[in-house]
């Protein structure tokens, strides 16, 4: 194994436990060392930037990786310094095919999430987010879409996105169906995924994606951890992850990224 030189890692079920809204000490330690050892940090998630909160203020980490691959954001410089969106045109034709089969669905911009008249609960891993929501109808496409997000509760790949992958294909739309994930499916920009997005970074630091190691649970992550150096799945992950994981680390209740770092003697314990 090469040297690391980068750590990348998604959030939610990797270095935040289901429930939790703030970072343990040993995560937040983890970024210490990291730093003090000149290796580069990114966050890497599905959140989009209107649904990051507070772990856009954790301190110590370079770089944030979000909405699946679709925008870095410099941490330390404040800014975005990567984005891809779905085009204007596309996101019209999504959202119509959409409302025609009342299907449940959100559409973010860096301010708001947009939801269908017909869907008013907001439950799920919406529900911290109210004072965020309005009605799709008060979307004005004025402002650009990372990601659009289809709640269909399949647990594997549902009719639904079969039927909308033919449309995709049907009308030549510049997008694609990223990852599915607990909730329903992701539509991203063609050629946006978390791999994708890191390994760009990486390059522009001269950083090969041998010498990357890279932490995940969900679907999401498959490309990511299949394609790093090492990449590493956590004990609480799906069994698709593991299966194409080159290391397996303690659960996230129990700070297994931290952890697995100090096993693998990239940072020391206290």
């Amino acid at each position: 194994m090469k040297k690391i030189r980068f750590v990348a890692t998604d959030i939610d079920d990797t270095i935040l436990p289901y429930g939790k809204y703030e970072l343990s000490d040993n995560i937040k330690k983890m970024f210490i060392k990291l730093r003090d050892k000149k290796i580069v940090t990114s966050l890497v998630t599905g959140r989009d930037f209107v649904t990051i909160g507070q772990m856009i203020k954790t301190e110590n980490v370079d770089y944030f990786i979000g909405a699946n691959g679709a925008f870095i954001y410099d941490m330390k410089l404040k800014k975005m310094i990567y984005e891809k969106f779905i085009n204007h045109s596309d996101l019209q034709k999504i959202i119509d095919f959409f409302e025609q089969k009342r299907t449940k669905y959100v559409v973010m911009d860096d301010n708001f999430i947009y939801h269908p008249q017909y869907d008013s609960k907001h439950q799920g891993f919406l529900r911290n987010y109210q004072d965020r929501m309005k009605l799709i109808s008060e979307y004005t496409f004025s402002s650009n879409v990372h990601i659009f997000t289809v709640i269909d509760d399949f647990a594997e790949k549902s009719p639904l996105q079969f039927e909308f992958e033919e449309f995709i294909k049907n009308n030549n739309l510049d997008v694609h169906v990223s990852s599915r994930w607990s909730w329903g499916f992701f539509v991203a920009p063609k050629n946006v995924n978390k791999f994708v997005t890191l390994k760009y970074l990486a390059s522009q630091k001269g950083i090969s994606t041998e010498e990357i190691i890279a932490f995940g649970d969900s679907r999401n992550d498959v490309e990511m951890i299949a394609n790093v150096g090492l990449g590493v799945a956590m004990d609480n992950a799906i069994e698709e992850l593991k299966a194409v994981a080159k290391d397996i680390a303690l659960d996230v209740n129990e700070d297994g990224v931290y952890y697995k770092l100090v096993d693998l003697k990239i940072i020391e314990d206290d």
